[in-house]
């Protein structure tokens, strides 16, 4: 029987293994572009444009509104006054996987393209030797972040009927040029490592909410007769500790079962993320947590069918192992009412949050491991029964406040139809003014102002109450600077964004005085200061998001402001450099015709990387002070910060000490 349980726990963990999914590389090349030249009648063709798309990464549309945010994919021809060939209406677009939302990257209703995409032109031509030039340009994004606009150079020789791509050499290694390393090595390790999050992250909100289900009036009372049920057969010690163990693992393996299907058909994170963000979705959310508010305040109880729950208790009445997991399957139903709301919450929680499917396991194995390791302990020490508090009304409070929540949850999931439709009603004061009302609500309720309908006034306010009516009254508190403009940061995401209010909240942000490389080092050379390289764009949600919640801190915006040059290079810069100066790439073989493909260049080139926010730190002299950074906390990048400015003064002294 250990063997058997020891094979089960090694095939948990190596699930839980499978499904982290490893680090990307700092260079991303997510697509794979060919072209077809089909003649469709006497001097008519269609220009056709493939493009492969690697999983989980999207291509936006040709007709978007270029205010939004993101890059539409646009086709650009050499001048076709000769009128060798005429354009034939604008170009066509179909696609393996369409979606037409609300992006949470960009906060707006956008077309993009997942896996596979195909643009069609259509041109009548004149000339039967036409050659048709130009370039394509692009911009490829996933739920994390996105990467600089790209452009290929495309030729179409109708005389000859090929159709070529150039600039398609990929920058998969060190890149073959003379000045590559021009910065050197980095004389510090400040960067690379980020703010944990993902997969852990996921796993502790779930166990943060196994937790809570653990309190409530179905799961809590359900320990006693655990304990009874194990301590009834007088087994031996070991064999008991054995059974408990057991138990409590079935508990954990039944809620890892109901993310096995996302497993098993490999539903992608895109298609949960379409079904999450879509405006009727969301309504039906609002629909059900509302529901799920009027259950947990007792008006009636959400439960599944009594015959699943009997056909389970009767199973459990079965010798062994086999009897032992149908009790945890008699437990996980007969809990239902209390903890199907909150695996709800955790679900489309998890579904809406970058990772998919994986974070689906993450948090159902940490709302399984918080609500089995107790009933394994107490079946285990049933000692520990007598130090547990009784059950009583408590339990109905713990029921009440999750209404409060749930109904927290309704709002945020009706501010999202409101923020795909663009209806311009739950706007960010609104949202905050009703979670304060909510917020006030409750504190009356904690503090035994406001009853129940269905229950009395309390004569007495018990401790726990106080406690925690102190806490949602801080939290309450919290919230109302935000009708004014302060970013709530703990918030960050929840609410709508900054710029989806009524009233213009703007912030003050850190003065990037340069936009330009070599004016910034000029101006470092004369100061004395080291340089802070901001790779970033016009288009960069995560860009905003650093500037709006990590450079705005004092501590950050105080070391930026008197230690060093901050220059923005913005990769997505559409301004053209001037004809002697565009040229080739000799890190990636593109054609560099704009000043954001110039600046994207320089970080492939230089700093083996592509996508944005990424913060590089150099002297005056142009030596690498440090390992580059990404996202931050503004803990994290306070530590970046600092850390960069003891390499400066480290090499500093070494250029002394070499003078000397």
């Amino acid at each position: 029987m250990m063997k058997l349980f020891r094979i089960l726990i090694l095939l948990l963990g190596f699930m839980v293994v499978a499904c982290n999914p490893s680090k990307a590389d700092d260079i991303e090349d997510p697509t794979d572009w060919t072209v077809e030249l089909k003649q469709t009648g006497e001097g008519e063709y269609e220009l056709i444009y493939h493009v492969t798309i690697e999983k989980g990464w999207y291509l936006y549309s040709s007709f978007l509104d270029p205010n939004i945010g993101p890059v539409p994919t646009s086709f650009y021809y050499e001048d076709s006054s000769n009128s060798q060939f005429v354009f034939l209406g604008a170009p066509t677009e179909t696609g393996d996987k369409i979606y037409d939302e609300l992006d949470p990257m960009w906060e707006a209703q956008v077309k993009k393209f997942g896996l596979s995409a195909t643009f069609t032109q259509k041109v009548t031509a004149t000339d039967p030797n036409a050659i048709v030039k130009g370039y394509l340009e692009f911009m490829t994004c996933n739920h994390e972040k996105c990467l600089p606009p790209d452009n290929i150079d495309f030729e179409f020789d109708l005389g000859k009927k090929t159709a070529t791509l150039a600039g398609l050499i990929a920058p998969t290694g060190p890149i073959d040029s003379t000045d590559a390393n021009k910065f050197g090595a980095p004389i510090s390790d400040c960067g690379e490592s980020q703010d944990a999050k993902g997969l852990l992250t996921i796993f502790i909100l779930g166990f943060l909410g196994g937790l809570v289900a653990l309190i409530t009036p179905c799961v809590f009372p359900m320990i006693p007769l655990t304990v009874t049920f194990f301590t009834k057969g007088g087994k031996s010690g070991k064999k008991g500790i054995f059974d408990a163990l057991f138990y409590g693992f079935s508990i954990v393996f039944i809620y890892f079962l109901f993310s096995v299907p996302f497993l098993i058909f490999n539903i992608p994170p895109d298609i949960l993320n379409a079904f999450a963000t879509n405006p009727w979705v969301n309504l039906l959310f609002f629909a059900v947590f509302i529901v799920f508010a009027i259950s947990f305040f007792g008006f009636f109880e959400i439960t599944l069918p009594a015959s699943i729950a009997n056909r389970a208790d009767k199973a459990s009445d079965l010798g062994g192992l086999i009897g032992i997991f149908f009790m945890a399957v008699t437990l996980v139903v007969v809990s239902f009412s209390c903890t199907g709301p909150i695996l709800g919450s955790l679900l489309v929680g998890a579904a809406t949050t970058d990772g998919g499917q994986y974070n689906l396991v993450a948090g159902m194995l940490g709302f399984g491991v918080a609500l089995g390791f107790p009933f394994a302990l107490f079946a285990m020490f049933p000692g520990f029964l007598a130090k547990l508090p009784k059950s009583g009304g408590w339990l109905g409070t713990v029921k009440h406040v999750l209404g409060f929540v749930e109904i927290a949850f309704a709002i945020k999931f009706l501010s999202n139809v409101d923020l795909v439709l663009q209806l311009g009603l739950v706007k960010r004061e609104l949202f905050l003014a009703l979670w304060i009302i909510l917020g006030i609500a409750l504190v009356l309720y904690l503090f035994g102002l406001i009853p129940m309908p269905h229950e009395p006034k309390p004569d007495k306010v018990g401790m726990g109450r106080k406690v925690t009516g102190v806490a949602f009254l801080a939290f309450t508190l919290y919230l109302i600077p935000g009708l004014w403009g302060t970013n709530l940061k703990l918030l960050s995401g929840f609410p709508p964004p900054m710029f989806y209010s009524y009233i213009d909240h703007s912030e003050g942000h850190v003065e990037t005085i340069f936009n330009d490389y070599e004016a910034a080092v000029a101006k470092a050379k004369a100061e004395g200061k080291p340089i802070m390289l901001d790779f970033t764009g016009w288009a960069c949600v995560n860009c905003r998001k650093m500037e709006e919640t990590v450079w705005v801190e004092p501590a950050v915006r105080k070391l930026m402001e008197e230690n060093y040059v901050v220059v923005s290079l913005y990769v997505d810069e559409d301004i053209k450099l001037p004809a002697d100066e565009q040229y080739v790439s000799d890190a990636t073989g593109k054609k560099i015709r704009t000043v954001g493909n110039m600046w994207s260049d320089m970080q492939i080139k230089y700093f083996k990387a592509n996508a944005q926010p990424w913060y590089v730190l150099v002297s005056p002299d142009e030596q690498l002070l440090s390992t580059a950074l990404g996202t931050a906390s503004a803990e994290r990048y306070e530590e970046y910060l600092r850390c960069g400015i003891d390499a400066y003064q480290k090499h500093t002294v070494s250029l002394s000490a070499v003078a000397q």
